[in-house]
C-alpha cells in the first residue's frame, strides 16, 4: 500500500493544484497460477486560469501579463475509485490463460462563471455569476480474458496472443448553471464494446520474424440529451434546436496488422508494418465541452468512429557504441475526431493524412557519458473537403531533442541535460490556415542528482534560458490576427530529496 499528496500554487493566478492518491495491491504467486487485486483512489482539485488573448479586444488582460487569469474563480474537481483483479493460470507447456476484470468510477465537478457585467458587457470579476456547472459520473467495467501461447507452426516457433475484450461505460452528466439548480441539459450515454482478437508472431528464420493479426469489434451506443427550456435563460434565442439529437447505433469495426523485422546482420535490421486501425469516440468526446448554452451547435452524440490505414518502414543500425533508427510512415485517416473550440464540440474532420519521418540515435561516448538525439518531420494535411491541402492545426512539422547523461560519480552524482525544440504550427480552430502560427521555440532542462543507499536527491532547472512561450493557442473564428493562448511557466527550479525503507 502506498499514498502520496501534492499541492502547488501554480505558475498563474487561479492555477492552484491539490492532489491525493492511494493504492493498495495484493498479489499471490503459486507454482501454477498467480493472482492480484488492485484498489486505487484519487482526488484532484484544479483551478482553471483560462486562456489569455494577444490583444485586449474582449478582456483587458493579455499575454503581456502571462501570470494573470481571466477566469479567477473557475475550478474543476475529480475523484476516482477503481478495483481491478485477475489471475494467470498455466494450462500446459507454453500456454497461459490470463483473465483480468475491473470497475472504475470517475466523478467530476466543475464550475464556470460569467465575468461580464450586463448591460454594459464590461469585464468585472467582482460581479461574476455562475454560468455553467458540470456534474459527471462515469462508470466503466471490463472483462478481458486472453490466452498467451508459444507453439510450433510449420516447424517454426510461434507466439500467439488471442482473447476477447468486453467494456461497458455508463456516462451521466448534469449541466445546470450552478450547483443545486435544475439541470438545463442532462446527458446520458451508454457505450458497450465486445471484440475478439488474435496476434501471432512467427520466427521464420533466426533473422526474420513476421507478425500478423486482427481484431473484430461490435460497438453499441445509446445516448440522449434531456433539455429543460423552462430553466434555460437563453431559451428562445437559439438559431437551431439546442437539444442534441439522440444516439442509438450499432456497428462492426475491424483492425488488421501485418509486420516484419529482418536482421540482415548484427549491424543492420529492417522492419515495417501495414495496418488498418480504428478509434471509437468516448463519451466525453460525444458531449464535448457541454456548454449549457449551445449557441452554435449542440453536442454530437453520434460521432463516427475514426479509422485509418497506415504503412511504416524503417531500419535500425547497431554499430558498437552507436545506435540509430529511422522510420518513414504514411497514415490516411477518415472521420478523424477533433475538438473545435468555436463550436464547443468535437467533430469528424474531412479525410486527412499524415506523412512522417522519425529518427533517433544514441552514442556511448565513454563508460560514463551517453549522448542522445532525435528529429522528426510530419506533414499533416486535409486530403479532401473544403480545406483540402491545408495543414491540420496543432501539428508542428519539425520537432526534436538532444541531450547527454554523465555519471560524474556512479549513482552518487549524475548530470542530465536535455534540449527540445519544435517548429511553428497552426493554432487550434484555424482549419483555413489564415491566422498567425504558434511560434517555434526551444527549451533546455538541466538536472543533477544521485543515490546513496536508500537516500536520493536531485536539483533541476527547467526552461533554463527562461523562454516565454505557449504551446497551445486558439485562433479566433471571426477576427483576423486575434487568438487566445495558455502561457507556459518560465524558468523553474526544483529540489527533491527522499529515502526508501
Amino acid at each position: 500500500m502506498y499514498a502520496n499528496a501534492a499541492t502547488s500554487s501554480g505558475y498563474r493566478q487561479n492555477s492552484q493544484l491539490s492532489q491525493q492518491n492511494a493504492v493498495g495491491n495484493l498479489s499471490y504467486r503459486g507454482p501454477e497460477w498467480t493472482g492480484y487485486l488492485n484498489i486505487i483512489g484519487d482526488s484532484q482539485r484544479q483551478n482553471l486560469p483560462g486562456a489569455l488573448q494577444n490583444l485586449p479586444l474582449v478582456y483587458p488582460i493579455t499575454l503581456d501579463t502571462p501570470r494573470a487569469s481571466v477566469t479567477p474563480f473557475d475550478w474543476a474537481h475529480q475523484q476516482t475509485f477503481g478495483v481491478t483483479g485477475g489471475f494467470t493460470r498455466t494450462l500446459g507447456s507454453g500456454i497461459d490463460l490470463i483473465v483480468d476484470g475491473g470497475v472504475r468510477r470517475k466523478f467530476q465537478q466543475s464550475q464556470f462563471f460569467n465575468y461580464f457585467n450586463n448591460p454594459f458587457f464590461s469585464f468585472d470579476p467582482s460581479t461574476a455569476a455562475p454560468a455553467n456547472y458540470v456534474d459527471t459520473i462515469m462508470t466503466t467495467s471490463s472483462v478481458t480474458p486472453r490466452i498467451d501461447m508459444r507453439h510450433q507452426l510449420f516447424g517454426v516457433p510461434n507466439r500467439l496472443l488471442t482473447g476477447v475484450d468486453f467494456y461497458n461505460t455508463q456516462y451521466d452528466s448534469d449541466r445546470p448553471q450552478a450547483q443545486g439548480l435544475p439541470d438545463i441539459h442532462r446527458y446520458s450515454i451508454r457505450q458497450t464494446t465486445a471484440s475478439i482478437y488474435a496476434m501471432n508472431a512467427t520466427t521464420v528464420t533466426p533473422a526474420l520474424e513476421i507478425s500478423y493479426g486482427g481484431r473484430l469489434q461490435r460497438n453499441l451506443v445509446k445516448g440522449q440529451d434531456v433539455y429543460n427550456p423552462a430553466v434555460d435563460p437563453n431559451a428562445g434565442f437559439y438559431a437551431s434546436d439546442p437539444q442534441a439529437a439522440p444516439a442509438d447505433s450499432s456497428e462492426w469495426q475491424y483492425a488488421l496488422h501485418l509486420g516484419y523485422e529482418y536482421r540482415l546482420n548484427p549491424t543492420l535490421a529492417l522492419f515495417g508494418r501495414a495496418a488498418r486501425a480504428f478509434r471509437l469516440p468516448n463519451a466525453d468526446e460525444r458531449v464535448g465541452a457541454g456548454n449549457p448554452f449551445d449557441v452554435v451547435v449542440p453536442p454530437n452524440l453520434n460521432l463516427k468512429t475514426q479509422t485509418s490505414y497506415d504503412v511504416e518502414n524503417g531500419l535500425r543500425v547497431t554499430l558498437g557504441k552507436f545506435n540509430f533508427q529511422t522510420t518513414g510512415y504514411i497514415m490516411e485517416l477518415n472521420n478523424e475526431i477533433h475538438f473545435i473550440p468555436a463550436l464547443f464540440a468535437n467533430v469528424n474532420l474531412d479525410p486527412t493524412q499524415r506523412i512522417g519521418w522519425e529518427n533517433s540515435a544514441t552514442y556511448q561516448l565513454s563508460d560514463d557519458v551517453r549522448l542522445r538525439a532525435g528529429v522528426a518531420y510530419i506533414n499533416a494535411t486535409f486530403r479532401e473537403g473544403q480545406f483540402a491541402g491545408k495543414q491540420i492545426p496543432l501539428v508542428a512539422p519539425w520537432s526534436g531533442y538532444s541531450g547527454l547523461t554523465w555519471d560524474i560519480v556512479k549513482k552518487l552524482l549524475v548530470l542530465d541535460v536535455t534540449a527540445t525544440f519544435w517548429s511553428d504550427r497552426r493554432m487550434d480552430n484555424d482549419q483555413s490556415n489564415i491566422q498567425p502560427l504558434i511560434p517555434a521555440n526551444a527549451t533546455m532542462n538541466v538536472k543533477i542528482g544521485g543515490e546513496w543507499n536508500q537516500f536520493f536527491w536531485s536539483a533541476a532547472v527547467l526552461n533554463l534560458f527562461n523562454s516565454n512561450y505557449y504551446d497551445y493557442a486558439i485562433a479566433s473564428a471571426f477576427t483576423q490576427g486575434f487568438f487566445s493562448a495558455y502561457p507556459q511557466p518560465t524558468r523553474t527550479f526544483t529540489l527533491r530529496a527522499g529515502a526508501t525503507f
